[in-house]
This record gives structure tokens, sequence and C-alpha cells, in this order.
């Protein structure tokens, strides 16, 4: 062993022989006492907490389980059943896409590997078809159990039939049914994250077709619980919209004015939920043209020049011979033609326009504010808080929040003067353990480890009295000649009293040695 580990545990020992028996009683409680809060300390800092990952699983597979956490270097619990896994908290989603990669939980359905083992050189197209579909559902169901909410659930698709012909039936969408067991009640934003994980996995899926359902026939996602959602929307907007008025306000007036010491302001916003869509078309002239741009003419004339005269048809100008017509005879006059035909295409500008209203505007005519102006403190008195002054502070505010001049009050409110209550000597001392008890209680044990460590000098006359003591000893023995030798009898008094007395004073028998020494030298 080194010399300086030997010091140290000669040094303990000294200390520990120079304690009473009380003094060694209350040192050990108070070591144990430190060692326990310490040690309770770093427990309820450090420990973890475990959530549910899987659930009524097959043993075998669980062991299965258990090693893919291993090789993830992930910490978790299994039941004493062999049927359940809880997983750290913070490592939830890890795990969970560690299981996934490699196909578990298999016992909750069908796997790829599964899926594709059954696949047989004689199954058909629509065979493998459905195999997808089922291994798809399957996979759902699976990631919908790994949910902290979720206990159990069933995923059936209905995926529609594909085909190259043209028919006159409006082509089906794909929905899906989910059923599932819940541990707790599922709120709306649960329900919804759960559609639209549905929906995204499924190909041409919309969350509008996918019904969710509880174990007890319940339906979670009807017109009820999409109200919910919408008015849990509206109470959202509109405190945050309250929120951001009352800044609004209260940014217009830090450190602008000395006539009050401080502003309260409250705004009761009213927001317009009414959706509105409106579609428009409009044809307008192009620019710059008295109508619209020429995309085609056409025009056709037509002209006709000398061309024989004839007379009228008919019976009376081709009387014939007998009661047989003749053909017409033309006669020696002429005659002229013309025929003009124009078209043109003109193409005008068509505007088409949609325009949809947002939702969530302030209604500004329903909308007020309470303006409080506060003085009391810093600012004795309301002198200066004058009518014409709170009517500008009205103006400031309207002009800032954008709300009318007539739907803001403002008041004036006197306060007290803060009184500073002095906490007592319990209460620093509670909320200083409070704040540093851990490392309150590791220094105080550190300088009680360093202070039984460190050799102690003692004073000058402890020393005398150390040496007065050894010599009165002396002389004793030189007195009486008549007592046994000590070196003879080692169980003589005297020689137990020098032995005691040099192994607990080692340092002060040695500078006793070096005196007598020196005094014999000279």
């Amino acid at each position: 062993m080194p010399d300086i580990l030997v010091a140290i545990q000669d040094k303990i020992k000294i200390f520990w022989n120079n304690l009473d028996k009380s003094q060694k009683y209350r040192l050990v409680i108070t070591v144990a006492v430190l060692l326990a809060t310490i040690l309770g300390s770093i427990y309820f800092i450090t420990r973890k907490e475990y959530v549910p990952l899987i659930s009524n699983a097959d043993s075998q597979e669980l062991g299965q389980m258990t090693k893919i956490l291993d090789a993830k270097k992930i910490n978790y619990l299994v039941s004493d059943d062999r049927k359940s896994l809880s997983v750290d908290k913070n490592n939830n989603n890890k795990a969970q896409a560690a299981l996934v990669q490699e196909g578990y939980p298999k016992s909750s359905g069908m796997t790829f590997d599964d899926a594709f083992n059954k696949i047989k050189i004689n199954s058909t197209e629509a065979d493998k078809k459905k195999l997808w579909e089922e291994y798809k559902a399957k996979s759902l169901g699976t990631k919908l159990k790994m949910l902290e909410n979720v206990e159990d659930a069933d995923v059936t698709l209905a995926m529609p039939e594909q085909s190259i012909f043209i028919t006159g039936k409006q082509a089906s969408k794909p929905t899906a049914n989910v059923v599932v067991k819940t541990k707790n009640e599922l709120n709306a934003k649960q329900v919804d994250g759960i559609i639209k994980m549905v929906a995204s996995s499924v190909e041409n899926l919309n969350p509008k077709d996918v019904t969710v359902v509880d174990t007890q026939g319940n339906v979670l996602s009807d017109d009820t619980m999409t109200a919910e959602s919408g008015a849990t929307f509206q109470y959202d907007m509109t405190q945050k919209k309250k929120k951001e008025l009352e800044k609004s306000i209260k940014d217009m007036f830090v450190g602008q004015f000395s006539d009050f010491e401080g502003i309260r302001v409250s705004v009761n916003p009213v927001l317009d939920f009414n959706s509105l869509k409106t579609s428009s078309n409009e044809v307008l002239k192009p620019e710059g043209l008295d109508n619209g741009a020429l995309i085609s003419k056409k025009e056709i004339k037509e002209n006709l020049t000398n061309g024989a005269t004839g007379a009228a048809p008919g019976a009376d100008t081709n009387p014939g011979t007998g009661t047989v017509p003749t053909y017409q005879i033309g006669g020696t006059g002429n005659s002229n033609y013309t025929k003009s035909d124009k078209t043109e295409n003109f193409e005008f500008t068509k505007v088409q326009k949609e325009q949809e209203k947002s939702l969530g505007d302030v209604i500004a005519e329903s909308t007020t504010s309470a303006v409080t102006l506060l003085y009391g403190d810093k600012v004795k008195d309301a002198s200066g808080l004058t009518p014409e002054f709170i009517q500008q502070v009205k103006e400031i505010a309207s002009k800032a929040a954008g709300i009318p001049v007539k739907n803001i009050s403002v008041t004036t409110l006197k306060v007290l003067p803060v009184e500073v209550i002095k906490p007592t000597v319990a209460e620093t001392i509670a909320k200083s353990i409070e704040k540093y008890g851990l490392f309150a209680l590791l220094a105080v044990l550190g300088i009680a480890i360093l202070i039984a460590l460190i050799p102690r000098r003692k004073s000058s006359k402890d020393q005398i009295a150390a040496f007065s003591e050894v010599a009165v000893v002396s002389n004793n023995i030189e007195q009486e000649s008549e007592l046994p030798d000590i070196h003879l009898q080692g169980g003589s008094e005297v020689k137990k009293q020098i032995e005691k007395f040099v192994t607990q004073n080692p340092d002060s028998v040695a500078q006793l040695l070096r005196n007598w020494l020196g005094d014999d030298y000279e």
C-alpha cells in the first residue's frame, strides 16, 4: 500500500480513537443521513419514466423485440406476465421505429414476409392485390397500437377495382374503417391524428372517407367530433387574437407617458367565422382597343356584269305553244349583280374570379376594450389624468388595435404602494435548501471528509501538557525503582499508558525525543 494511503489510514484511526462513544454515534448518524439524502436526490433526479409500448404480446415474440431494443441500446421493462413491454418515455418514438422496421409485433397481423410467402406461382393478380391490402391494413393496425392511448386497433380497407374500360358509372373511392380499443377517452385532436395517419398511408384515400369507431360502437369521427374540433379552433383563435390586440395597445404606452405608472388592457374580440366563397366571370375589352382583339376575318364579294336580262319567270312570259310551255328565252338587255359578305371574330378578355373570405376576421364594430391607468406609487396622484388626456389615450388605443373609439373605455385606478415582505429565516433556509440542497449536502460532506483527513497540529499548550505528562511518567519511572521493568513485563500499567500516549500523539513524542537528543548533545 502506498505511504500516502497508510498515512491517511493512520490519521483516520487516530481521529476515530480520539472520539468518545457519543461522538462516534453522532458522526455515524450524520454520515448515514447525508448519504441517504444524496442517494435519494440522485435517484429522483435521474430516474426514468416508462410508458407502455406493447401489450398482450406473445412471450416468444416479446423476447425477439427485447433483443432489438438491446441492439439499439434502448432501456425497457418487461411485465411479470411477459406480455407487456414498456420503454423510456424519451425513447418511445425511437423504439417504435426500431420495431416497425423489423416487422414487429408480428402477432398483431401479417408482416411483409408473410404476405410475400403467400404468393404462389398460380396466384392471380387479384390474389396478390388482396394480400397486399391485407398486409397494409394489418400494418396500419400495428402502428396504431403503438400510440400511447390506444390499446388495440383493427383496420379494414375497401379498395376499388381498377379498370381500363370506360363505364358510365362514377369511379368508386377507397374507404377505411378503424376500430380502436382505447385506454382513455380520445379527444378530437387524437382522433384527427388517427384519421390523417390512415389516410396518408393509403393511396387516394380522402380523410373524409375514414371512419373511426370504438369497441362500444361509438363513432368518433362523426359531425359532433368535427363540431368540437371547430369550437376548439374558434376558441384558440379568439384567445390568440385577444393577446395580439392587448399587446398592440400596451406597446403604444411603454415609456411614453409619465402621468401614470402602469397600464392594464383587456380586449374582448369578436371574430367572424362565417365562411363565404364567391366566383364571378367578367368579359372585358383588351386594353387600348375599342373592340375585342381580331382573331379571324372572312370576307366574300361577288360581281356580275353584262348578264342577260330575262322576263319574269312564269307562264305569262313563256306561254309556249298551246298548253305546253317552252324554255325561257333571253332578251337583248344587260344586268349587273353585286354581293358582299364580311365576317369578323373578336376575342375579349375573360376574367374568372374566385374569392373566399378568411376565417377569424375581427369585427371591429362589435369588439370592445377596457384600459385601466394605474397611479399611487411612483405617480402619487391623478392630476395628470385629465379628460383630454384620457381621450388621447382612447384615440391611440383605437389606432393601435383598429377598434372604434366609442368601443374603448378608459378608467383610472389608485394602487397601494408595494409592500416589501421580508422572508423569515426559516423561509430563507427552506428556499436555499430547495434551490441548493443537493449541492450544499455534497459540499458539507466533502468538507467533513477533508477535515477528517487533514492532520491537525496541536497548540503549543497541548504540546507542553504532553511534554509534562511524559516527563512526569519518566520521573515516576526513575523514582519508583521498585517497579518492574517495562520492557520485561509487557502488561505493566505504566507501559500501557506510554504506549497509548505514543500511539495517540506520535508528533508530540517525536518532538519530545528531538528536544531530549538536542539537550544531551549540548
